[in-house]
């Protein structure tokens, strides 16, 4: 950042952007997520704050699918983590092109109760999710799972459309 910049800039007690040290994003491989590491990524170059990336493995999911198909918990597990572990790299990877620190995260459950959690327990700054994930639906206004991250987290949500 600009140093002049920042030598301009005040930044008044209890402001949020002033605050932020810590950000986590949550990813699923999504569109929405996309855009929301992508604005992540841009408060944390701003804030020098460093960016959690977190992907959650679906278990209830995993358990809907395994019933409707031939195909075992083990084996879907261990295709969502693959594909888990590749969206997370590719973000880590895109990080690069950003003054950032950047941790990934692959964790397991329900993503928006291993959200609140995660955020709780890295002491996150500022939470930041897209407003639909991969299975949201586009003409509501905001997906379950985000829903309930902003309802159930202690610091700030930021949502991206």
């Amino acid at each position: 950042m600009n140093t002049a910049l920042e030598d301009t800039i005040y930044c008044e007690p209890d402001r949020i952007f002033c605050k932020i040290r810590k950000i986590m994003v949550g990813v699923d491989g999504s569109e929405g997520a996309a855009r929301a590491v992508t604005v992540a990524f841009e408060i944390g170059e701003l804030t020098k704050s460093k960016v959690y990336i977190v992907y959650i493995i679906p278990l209830p999911n995993i358990k809907h699918i395994s019933v409707m198909s031939d195909v075992s918990e083990e084996e879907l597990l261990k295709k969502y983590e693959i594909n888990g572990k590749k969206i997370l790299q590719g973000y880590e990877d895109a990080a690069k092109d950003f003054d950032i620190k950047v941790e990934i995260i692959l964790d397991r459950g329900l993503a928006s109760d291993v959200l609140i959690a995660l955020s709780e327990k890295i002491e996150a700054d500022l939470v930041v999710v897209g407003s639909h994930g991969g299975t949201g639906l586009k003409g509501s206004g905001m997906g379950s799972s985000t829903e309930r991250v902003v309802l159930g987290a202690s610091c700030p949500v930021f949502v991206v459309k």
